[in-house]
């Protein structure tokens, strides 16, 4: 019976202990989350990155080609696809890319820091990149859709390339308004 008690004590000592190691590594982990979100993601955005004036009308500039590609990039939200799939657009020959929104889990500053993070540092494309907003993006209180203009640019625009046509228009549900998309 001294066994069996010596036994089970130290199966649950074991236990206790995976189970010590394993909080500390998720608290370690949203540690590192939060540092990133506040300090090291506070970033601006790589040059060639919005939807400013100055980037748009570098697009402009450019000689005519006989044709060109350009790249839609739609929820990348997903845990490790997106990574994948930029790596590989760079090294396409695009003229430029469109995320088409809902490119943050959550509209909070912390969560668009974060993707600022990531993007300057894992993924930064060679070519412009334009942002619609989508309803993930903004949040009436933590990060209302002016603060979304500041960071990435107006919502709504459009520009010109190799004689074709692009308009962007923000198109998002209640509390906010579609009414300057359809003037």
């Amino acid at each position: 019976m001294i066994k069996i008690n010596l036994i089970i004590h130290k199966l649950s000592s074991l236990w206790k202990s995976i189970l010590l190691v394993l909080i500390l590594i998720f608290f370690g982990f949203e540690m590192y989350t939060m540092f990133i979100q506040n300090y090291e993601g506070n970033i601006d955005l790589p040059q060639l990155t919005g939807n400013f004036t100055q980037v748009r009308e570098m697009l402009a500039k450019e000689q005519q080609k006989d044709e060109f590609c350009f790249a839609i990039i739609g929820d990348t939200q997903s845990h490790g696809t997106f990574e994948q799939i930029a790596r590989e657009l760079r090294s396409e020959s695009l003229s430029f890319a469109v995320f088409l929104g809902d490119f943050v889990r959550k509209g909070t500053e912390g969560n668009h820091n974060y993707f600022k993070s990531e993007y300057a540092t894992e993924f930064t494309f060679p070519f412009p990149a334009f942002f619609v907003v989508g309803n993930h993006d903004v949040d009436m209180d933590s990060f209302p859709l002016s603060r979304f203009e500041e960071v990435y640019g107006p919502s709504i625009f459009s520009f010109e390339y190799q004689k074709c046509l692009f308009v962007v228009l923000r198109t998002l549900n209640e509390p906010y308004s579609n009414e300057e998309s359809l003037q």
